[in-house]
């Protein structure tokens, strides 16, 4: 599946964690834009004033990761768009122009299905989109998680951590699964 990740996942950084380790695991192929990347610098410098920098590390390290996932050339589809916030255009844009199944944001009202569907793009919250991965192929899903933990030295995490790390960013399904 082709997911384009919304801003408001990349704030996440478990959730994103997760959804990237996915992507290595080859279960997902993740795309974002720069408009993406620039909301993201303005979620964290409003959360935390000075941190842009570390938002622009951030993605700048996920280009560099994914070198296909960032995706341009979407400019001129935004305006034939309509979606309840018009901020939220380009995700769609940029959705259609790189092929995406599904959108991946934790706002699901500002991505109506009837819309989404006339572009055959779907809007999933992350929780839906780990649950479809694990319906997929649940063992290749477990080894990346054990992996994903197992990476975690600064400070390391245990896996019940996780569970819990998880289900605060609203991943229930997921933490249930993952802690069953």
């Amino acid at each position: 599946m082709r997911a384009f990740i919304d801003a408001n996942v990349f704030v996440h950084v478990w959730t994103l964690d997760v959804l990237l380790s996915a992507a290595d695991a080859g279960l997902i192929e993740p795309r974002w834009s720069q408009d993406v990347a620039n909301e993201v610098e303005r979620a964290f410098d409003e959360v935390r004033p000075g941190s842009a920098g570390k938002a622009r590390a951030m993605m700048a390290a996920a280009d560099r990761a994914y070198p296909e996932a960032l995706v341009e050339g979407y400019g001129r589809r935004v305006a034939d768009l309509e979606l309840p916030d018009e901020g939220d255009r380009h995700v769609l844009a940029a959705a259609v122009e790189s092929g995406c199944d599904a959108v991946v944001t934790y706002n699901l009202r500002d991505f109506p299905q009837d819309v989404l569907a006339t572009h055959g793009v779907e809007a999933l919250h992350p929780d839906e989109l780990l649950m479809r991965m694990v319906e997929t192929d649940s063992v290749a899903m477990r080894a990346t998680m054990r992996e994903l933990v197992r990476s975690k030295s600064h400070p390391p995490r245990t896996m019940s951590e996780e569970v819990a790390g998880l289900r605060r960013n609203r991943l229930e399904r997921f933490s249930d699964w993952l802690a069953s």
